[in-house]
């Protein structure tokens, strides 16, 4: 007898109806396609200085997205999210010096306009990273609050613009007790630092102050900035570190997540909406999922947030071997504040060790992690820039940003001068080149699934979902439906080959009649169909390890 499933919802809540109208609005609000991580500094180097650019990346825009719907070359992303791309002293570039000029190292303010023009012809959005919440302690608007702050004895005869920064960061004349990191842990004096006779705070770095957002010149700047970017063309920013805008007291309730912070993020919001009614905002909220959909207001706020939450079960699921993990933080997601599709999925990202790394290079692990990513609820889903080929890192920082593993030839065909950082010793084996050629890559698995994501957006968005009874326990299956048609996603989460799978399509909502089945990962392995007789025990022949399957179900 097959295992029955409560009837799992997305849209569970006392606000269903709401949620729904809100979870489209949202759809419509952001490019409901597939979006990519890029750290340009690794991507590719134009001018074999070692360094990637923006030309670099227009070179390789075509292996992202080549514009052409019927090719089957690429991989059909439709969005890109560029880490910092602004002016900075580090290598990683969230200590900004100037948010109005581009990094030198990645080319000229002219090079990045081409880009984000290439990539608009190829119908790819573009983000940037605006770090809201500290600049670099070598930004000018710092040095100038640093002689502000002295007394006015010292400070007379100052330019009234540099006095005017006085409090453009949080300062203190004395170091206040009982401060921690806003995310638990350490003391004081790891986030007040002395300078000049005062403390200043900064919750990251002694390099990296944070900005005083109970300064309304601060806000006024910010939204300068935001209208700067826009009006260049971009499509939207990832906002870094928002939980920690502003800060009240001591200790995580008063260093994180205050009301004050979301009034911020909504007044910036609406400006940067009054500019650009599409453009895209989300954010990096590193919590719970509670917390993350505070971020969505009332719909005024984030357009997404990161789902943190999401990645970790993922990851937890494919190592455990159970998928209940994923399906408790999908369930919970349903009664929190904001929509489904609020949550942007993803599964590590640049301050994270690779997936790759996480699942010890198991290519099937990998292409399950992929299979579940690009099939939940959540818009719009983000893959860090190498992930899709199984590039692997984990440790320091620098070893996750590493340069990208093109081919097999000196420095993975990177650059051909010295590269910034050491590629990892694996690309002879782990590259784009060598995986294009082979059929059953993990590359290519996200080549079809990215496909699926883009051409059934609409249904996995807008569209019911609902888990699927099995006669396996490690088989995890679910059915987005609307109206006659049904997309089914069969996931394997064993070790082993599950052989003699039955479905329960019947509670699965599936309406009396007649139904073909495609397989949109095998156009040869030909399914039955789906009737009223089988719809109880719909049978699937096998399943290899890891192994997914993905089916179209259309009434005939």
């Amino acid at each position: 007898m097959l295992k029955r499933r409560n009837r799992f919802r997305i849209i569970s809540c006392a606000l269903a109806i709401f949620f729904l109208v809100a979870a489209s609005i949202i759809a419509e609000a952001a490019n409901q396609g597939v979006f990519y991580e890029i750290f340009v500094r690794s991507f590719y180097d134009s001018d074999s200085d070692g360094i990637g650019d923006f030309n670099g990346l227009i070179e390789k825009l075509d292996y992202l997205n080549d514009g052409n719907p019927q090719t089957l070359t690429d991989l059909e992303i439709k969005g890109i999210w560029l880490m910092p791309t602004l002016e900075s002293p580090s290598y990683h570039g969230y200590d900004v010096v100037d948010y109005y000029k581009i990094e030198s190292d990645y080319g000229t303010e002219e090079d990045f306009n081409k880009f984000v023009a290439e990539a608009h012809k190829r119908g790819i959005s573009v983000i940037i990273d605006l770090v809201l919440n500290h600049t670099s302690s070598r930004h000018r608007w710092f040095a100038d609050s640093c002689r502000a702050r002295k007394s006015k004895k010292k400070t007379k005869g100052l330019p009234s613009d540099v006095l005017a920064k006085a409090d453009w960061y949080v300062w203190k004349d004395t170091m206040p007790q009982g401060w921690w990191k806003p995310w638990g842990g350490g003391e004081s004096k790891d986030v007040w630092h002395y300078k000049k006779g005062s403390y200043y705070y900064s919750a990251f770095s002694v390099d990296m102050p944070d900005l005083n957002y109970k300064n309304r010149e601060v806000i006024e700047e910010m939204k300068r900035i935001i209208r700067y970017w826009l009006n260049k063309g971009i499509d939207g920013f990832r906002l870094d570190a928002v939980r920690y805008l502003i800060e009240e007291s001591g200790g995580v309730s008063g260093q994180a997540d205050l009301k004050q912070t979301h009034k911020v993020l909504t007044e910036l919001a609406s400006y940067a909406k009054s500019i650009n009614k599409d453009c895209i905002l989300i954010g990096e909220v590193w919590a719970d999922n509670k917390i993350v959909s505070e971020y969505y207001g009332e719909g005024n706020e984030l357009n997404h947030a990161f789902n943190f939450d999401l990645a970790a079960a993922i990851i937890n699921s494919i190592k455990s071997n159970d998928y209940r993990e994923i399906e408790n933080v999908l369930n919970k997601m349903n009664c929190y504040n904001a929509p489904i599709n609020f949550y942007s999925p993803f599964l590590t990202n640049h301050d994270q060790n690779r997936i790759a790394s996480e699942l010890n290079g198991d290519e099937q692990k990998l292409k399950l992690a992929a299979s579940l990513l690009l099939s939940v609820k959540g818009t719009p889903p983000f893959i860090y820039y190498g992930e899709e080929i199984g590039m692997t890192g984990r440790g320091q920082h620098r070893r996750i940003r590493i340069p990208m593993q093109w081919d097999d030839t000196e420095n993975g065909g990177f650059t051909k001068g010295k590269p910034w950082e050491k590629l990892q010793d694996n690309f002879i084996s782990i590259n784009v080149s060598s995986q294009e050629l082979k059929e059953d890559s993990l590359l290519n698995h996200y080549k079809k699934f990215i496909r699926i994501r883009n051409k059934y957006g609409e249904l996995i968005d807008n569209g019911e979902i609902r888990s699927v009874g099995a006669n396996n326990d490690k088989i995890y299956a679910y059915i987005y439906t609307n109206d006659d048609r049904g997309l089914l996603f069969i996931h394997n989460f064993d070790d082993k080959e599950a052989k003699d799978i039955k479905l329960n399509l019947y509670d699965a909502g599936i309406k009396s009649g007649k139904y073909e089945a495609v397989n949109l990962l095998s156009a040869n392995k030909k399914m039955e169909d789906v009737t009223e007789e089988n719809m109880h025990e719909y049978e699937i022949i096998s399943l290899g390890r890891y192994e997914s399957l993905v089916l179209d179900v259309i009434k005939k």
